[in-house]
């Protein structure tokens, strides 16, 4: 993921048991490691593909830097 390779501890999720479901969705979550705190920063589509220009990509990113 681009984010990650800026440094940004940004990561997806993405849970078979939803998908088995018919509910094709990704958790993006981050992670601060030294406090060892994970933060959702969004569920997004499954189809969703990490443009950083779209509106999506750009309220996590900015949800990111608020931590």
């Amino acid at each position: 993921m681009e984010q990650w390779r800026k440094g940004n501890d940004i990561w997806r999720l993405k849970i078979w048991d939803l998908e088995n479901k018919g509910l094709q969705y990704r958790i993006i979550y981050a992670f601060i490691p030294h406090k060892r705190h994970y933060h959702v920063l969004a569920i997004a589509p499954r189809n969703f593909d990490y443009d950083p220009g779209h509106p999506l990509a750009q309220r996590i990113i900015d949800a990111y830097q608020e931590l």
